[in-house]
């Protein structure tokens, strides 16, 4: 698990990768010499605040990031695929909205209805798939109001879907640390500008 990954030194977030792979991880190694300094995020306020700051540009990409953390929680071949797309800066509109529609039929077949049992990791990947939905929305159907709202719902849709998850392993006492994940991921993006 990623988490366990973030606390060591010398660690950073690779942004230069424009597609992901099995193994592929928002962290990765450096030397002490090649870490820069980081902008300090240790909340919420200064999280959104810091969202607040991003281009439309920007918040996809930032976007894409929160949701790659989250590849471990997840072997589903379409997800994994509409995260790619979402990562890859020179996808198509085209290969962009088959994902965005992808992701939304994924949140359709694990939305839980009323009545029926409730499943956690197939609410972890509902919640993957909703949040994936708002990273691809294309521009044409955002609303104006929503742009700015996205990257903090993606952020909140991104932490249900780890809560989810460690409900299904049975971790669900184990404290989450998906929004000190996002903290700093934000804070290496802004860094790395």
């Amino acid at each position: 698990m990623i988490v366990s990954e973030l606390n060591r030194p010398g660690l950073q977030i690779n942004l230069s990768r424009r597609s992901i792979g099995k193994r592929d991880r928002v962290f990765s190694k450096t030397t002490s010499s090649e870490t820069t300094a980081m902008p300090k995020i240790s909340n919420e306020r200064e999280f959104r605040e810091a969202i607040a700051s991003l281009s439309p540009v920007e918040e996809r990409t930032v976007s894409a990031l929160f949701l790659q953390n989250l590849l471990d929680l997840t072997t589903d071949a379409r997800i994994r695929k509409v995260i790619s797309v979402a990562l890859d800066r020179d996808a198509g509109e085209k290969e962009r909205e088959d994902a965005y529609n992808t992701a939304r039929s994924i949140a359709a077949e694990t939305f839980t209805h009323l009545g029926e049992e409730l499943d956690p990791d197939r609410q972890a990947l509902h919640f993957l798939a909703t949040a994936a939905t708002y990273c691809l929305l294309p521009d044409r159907l955002r609303p104006s109001y929503c742009r700015k709202r996205a990257p903090w719902a993606i952020a909140l849709h991104t932490r249900m879907a780890r809560c989810w998850s460690q409900m299904a392993q049975g971790r669900e006492q184990e404290e989450m640390r998906e929004d000190e994940d996002q903290y700093k991921i934000l804070a290496a993006f802004l860094a790395a500008r």
